[in-house]
């Protein structure tokens, strides 16, 4: 009973705190989506400035526009991680159960592996002791799978993509700019 009283605590917890991070990252996914479509809009404009209106070759064009692009695709990876988090709320009630599940049959494979430590290998028994042991490989894989989900967050969090994305926000300043004189030479 205790057991269940921690997991409906925690589960509480959970709840509580994504109400407090799902607002902010909505909000921040909503302005981050504008700036990767600024971004790839000024890039497209860029690459149509210099190949049509400046006469550069297509190549330096594309190289360009290219360029121009990487402040988009790093906004791009920010706004579908916030996503993943403003999705994880309609998650909650299937994550505690999958979670539950997972331990257990963490718990069963674990005592499968305990058993091949303990069988001799021999060719009757080769069988079962590979079925164990793709088993195992199965319950790895779907680690991975639950691990995946929570790489995402340190995505966020981590030292170079935070550098990543301030450097983003200056080379969408920088095309900001440049977008404005382009705009200028294109009409004068």
């Amino acid at each position: 009973m205790s057991d269940e009283n921690q997991t409906t605590a925690s589960t509480q917890n959970l709840t509580a705190l994504l109400e407090k991070i799902i607002p902010l990252a909505e909000l921040l996914s909503a302005k981050i989506l504008r700036f990767a479509i600024f971004t790839t809009l000024v890039a497209i404009w860029l690459g149509v400035f210099c190949y049509r209106l400046n006469a550069m070759s297509i190549t330096t064009s594309a190289i360009i526009a290219g360029v121009s692009l990487i402040p988009a695709a790093v906004f791009y990876t920010y706004y579908f991680t916030l996503q993943d988090i403003v999705e994880l709320t309609q998650k909650t009630p299937d994550f505690h159960a999958e979670v539950k599940q997972s331990s257990k049959d963490f718990a069963d494979d674990l005592k499968k592996v305990k058993e091949i430590k303990r069988e001799d290998i021999n060719a009757l028994n080769l069988w079962s002791t590979g079925r164990k042991v793709f088993d195992l490989i199965g319950l790895v894989k779907a680690g991975k799978g639950i691990l995946g989900q929570y790489l995402n967050l340190t995505f966020l969090l981590s030292p170079i993509s935070l550098i990543l994305f301030v450097s983003s926000l200056l080379g969408l300043t920088t095309l900001a700019l440049i977008f404005v004189v382009t705009l200028i030479v294109a009409i004068a």
